[in-house]
């Protein structure tokens, strides 16, 4: 649990040309912060999947607000929790069905190329 000294707004995460964050219209369920890589998972009820990075922009005029989808998937049924497995470079998903979906990510999610840093001369 968060338990921030005081609120901040992160922004609107928004697919282009979308009234809402799902991009279908349907409610966010559940979502997921993956801090060391500046993601965000977020799951419809409609069974919308979205992997977002807040951290990223290549386009302005690409993004309704803030961060861009690196990720989308569609489950049948609702989603009812999303995990960030990152030991498995994944995100496991439960279903009202009780169905558990593992969705493998790529692997550039999850490791960061090193900074270059200047030798001495």
């Amino acid at each position: 649990m968060f338990n921030l000294p005081e609120t901040y707004e992160l922004g609107v995460l928004r697919p282009p040309s979308s009234p809402s964050s799902s991009g279908s219209g349907s409610p966010i369920v559940c979502l997921d912060v993956v801090p060391f890589r500046g993601l965000v998972l977020s799951a419809a009820a409609d069974g919308t999947l979205i992997v977002w990075d807040y951290t990223a922009f290549e386009d302005e005029n690409a993004f309704d607000a803030y961060g861009k989808i690196m990720f989308r998937a569609k489950v049948d049924g609702c989603v009812k929790c999303l995990q960030c497995w990152p030991d498995r470079e994944s995100m496991i998903c439960g279903t009202s069905e009780g169905k558990l979906i593992v969705f493998d990510l790529p692997s550039e999610f999850f490791y960061s190329p090193p900074e270059l840093t200047e030798c001495p001369a």
